[in-house]
């Protein structure tokens, strides 16, 4: 799972990294909802 990231930390990333952790946390989420819906959380 991903770590939680502080707004000072986050405001220090380039727009590629930006996009990346976007990208990653997007991927997480659907996951999350995925093990719900199947009855794993």
């Amino acid at each position: 799972m991903s770590e939680i990231l502080d707004i000072r930390e986050i405001r220090k990333f380039s727009d590629e990294k930006l996009q990346d952790e976007f990208e990653d946390q997007k991927e997480s989420l659907f996951n999350l909802r995925f093990q719900k819906a199947a009855g794993q959380l």
